[in-house]
């Protein structure tokens, strides 16, 4: 059976990156895709586990994205990357011709790609199918005008920063001759095939979004991001005490141990101050419950852990730069969560209730869909609330069943769905019926 040739061009961050392992897993092991998968090399073992060829960006360096904190900066930096990215990304395609290119929703080099490359009439016309790991936008709908300008923080200076931005664009679309002027227009036009990587259900103002787009529910693999061994010792002796709660939850059962999982994610993480009011909670709440077997597990990442190598630590207390999330999240009884789509969905399988400490990006619409709407947690702005009050949210969420009951039923709802499977089936099928096309 001929090969049918792939590209995977996320933008490389794990949150982005995760979603499209289960993905490419199905397009190489059941639709019979040769996928070329492009990324950074924290994230080299993971994909190429997917039986995907690993090939590394060449210029592109994720180091600066901790530094950058909204979509605007972001776009900025790759608007500069693809001066040197895209003639390298161009090269591959003129030399392997790929029948379909896939890319993540803020993989601006990645439209760019298949725009430069639908250009050259010489060339394969590849399929171009845009996958969104998080909610769908239609502006003016989801998210508001207000809702949209909040997250962007805009304000007097922000048309200056849209000005540079406009300046950076023409730069680059004048160099490779391409037909785009304005990149916020240009970011949310959708392409061949719009993969959303969350269940219908779980997406707000669904009835206003068309049949364009195909939700195809979560598409992280708990069973290929599961560690076989845990390496931390204190974690291990963490994890062993404490019983399988997860999905499977019992409201009736009195839980003797609690541990509680806390993370804000792999990019918008670098904020000591937060994480010094979460462990602060934890020892109010643990002085208030002395009775209850407690332990906290901390993710920082490695930035923040340096600052913490002389803090002190409970024994009760675990602060890690990076832990396995999905085998804390079987057994933990409560997520402290930054509310990165990747996390809410793995909080969601799991049916583990959540406090929302949302960051940055789409963090705070989704805390906004988790707790205002769904009612499956508490939230919290990052910057305002205290010690205390958080405490008194973990008491209220624990002590109350309602929280896990609710979560427990829509878990039931999004995990009908295999979002790696349907992915798959979605793009060899647009490929197939494509092909049926053109012969």
């Amino acid at each position: 059976m001929e090969k049918k040739k792939a590209f995977i061009i996320p933008f490389p961050q794990h949150g982005h990156i995760n979603p499209m392992l289960s993905m490419t897993r199905e397009l190489v092991q059941n639709h019979h895709f040769d996928v070329t998968f492009y990324g950074l090399e924290d994230r080299r073992e993971a994909i190429e586990s997917t039986g995907a060829t690993y090939r590394e960006f060449k210029h592109f360096n994720m180091n600066k994205h901790l530094d950058m904190p909204d979509i605007i900066d972001i776009f900025k930096y790759q608007l500069k990357v693809s001066h040197q990215e895209l003639p390298c990304l161009f090269e591959d395609c003129i030399r392997e011709q790929p029948d379909v290119i896939i890319y993540d929703f803020m993989s601006l080099y990645g439209k760019f790609l298949l725009n430069l490359v639908r250009k050259k009439k010489c060339l394969k016309r590849p399929i171009g199918v845009c996958f969104t790991p998080t909610f769908a936008i239609k502006p003016g709908v989801f998210p508001t005008s207000k809702e949209w300008s909040e997250a962007m923080g805009l304000n007097f200076w922000s048309i200056f920063r849209f000005i540079w931005l406009f300046v950076l664009q023409i730069t680059l679309s004048a160099k490779f001759r391409l037909n785009i002027w304005n990149t916020m227009k240009f970011f949310a036009e959708t392409d061949d095939l719009n993969l959303i990587g969350i269940s219908p259900e779980f997406q707000p103002k669904r009835e206003f979004f068309g049949n364009e787009l195909k939700f195809v529910g979560h598409s992280a693999s708990d069973t290929m991001r599961k560690a076989k061994v845990i390496s931390d010792e204190k974690l291990r002796e963490f994890l062993d005490s404490t019983d399988l709660l997860n999905p499977s939850f019992d409201p009736g059962r009195k839980k003797e141990k609690i541990l509680i999982f806390a993370s804000l994610g792999t990019v918008f993480n670098d904020f000591k101050s937060v994480f010094d009011k979460i462990l602060e909670s934890f020892s109010l709440f643990e002085s208030e419950n002395p009775s209850l077997e407690s332990r906290l597990v901390v993710s920082v990442g490695h930035k923040v852990f340096e600052q913490y190598k002389d803090f002190k630590i409970q024994k009760n207390v675990l602060i890690s730069p990076h832990v396995p999330q999905i085998n804390v999240l079987e057994k933990a009884s409560l997520f402290i969560t930054h509310c990165g789509m990747g996390s809410t969905n793995e909080a969601i399988h799991f049916a583990v209730p959540v406090i929302c400490i949302p960051m940055a990006a789409d963090q705070p619409f989704v805390a906004k869909r988790l707790c205002d709407d769904l009612n499956l947690g508490l939230r919290f702005d990052p910057f305002e609330f205290t010690p205390c009050q958080l405490k008194e949210a973990m008491v209220k969420v624990l002590n109350d069943p309602s929280y896990h009951q609710r979560i427990l039923e829509f878990s039931k709802i999004l995990n009908k769905y295999n979002g790696g499977k349907i992915a798959a089936e979605e793009i060899d099928g647009f490929l197939t019926e494509n092909r049926k096309k053109q012969d």
